[in-house]
């Protein structure tokens, strides 16, 4: 599989976890049992899933890769991309908070983590489809065959690695389990 399938294979994992975090916003809004445990699972999935393995193949590859060859890293799509992964990375720390906490959570902890979980679903959902429909195919049009070939070797690399497919099987195993639990709400 090339790398922007593989990228695009990732986007519908993370599309099934942020359906399963808005069906747990719809539980901490209607007052059912929220777990900490939980909200750990879907900070854990985001950090470690979404984060370090998808988006360090993003940016630490495939952005490196198109900046190398002159694709402008500041104004163009590639700053909104960084733009909006720290921007998700400020709600998964809002989210993350939530988890110093004991026992159940308070009813201002349940607002406020739901608050920031749906933003980063939100965040999250527009950002996926702006790199499947626009930076994705400008990536494939952009980049010759010997930046094609050198971006695969890296992905191919990254996910031999310490970061790698191992660790995302148990990721992805984790997501179903929590698809299983809230449903894909989004």
């Amino acid at each position: 599989m090339d790398p922007i399938e593989r990228l695009m294979s990732e986007h519908r994992i993370i599309e099934k976890l942020l359906g399963a975090l808005s069906g747990y916003c719809d539980a901490l809004d209607g007052g059912a049992e929220a777990k900490r445990e939980d909200l750990a699972s879907f900070v854990r999935c985001i950090r470690e899933f979404a984060d370090a393995y998808h988006h360090g193949k993003e940016e630490d590859i495939l952005f490196r890769t198109l900046v190398e060859r002159g694709m402008p890293v500041e104004g163009g799509p590639i700053a909104v991309m960084l733009s909006e992964h720290d921007e998700g990375r400020g709600y998964v720390a809002a989210m993350a908070a939530a988890l110093e906490g004991g026992g159940p959570f308070s009813a201002d902890e349940r607002r406020q983590v739901a608050a920031a979980a749906r933003a980063y679903v939100g965040l999250l959902g527009n950002h996926i489809q702006k790199e499947d429909n626009i930076l994705y195919p400008m990536a494939r049009d952009f980049l010759d065959a010997g930046a094609w070939t050198e971006l695969s070797t890296a992905v191919d690399e990254f996910e031999a690695g310490d970061a790698g497919e191992a660790k995302a099987a148990v990721l992805r195993r984790t997501v179903e389990e929590l698809v299983a639990a809230f449903g894909q709400a989004a």
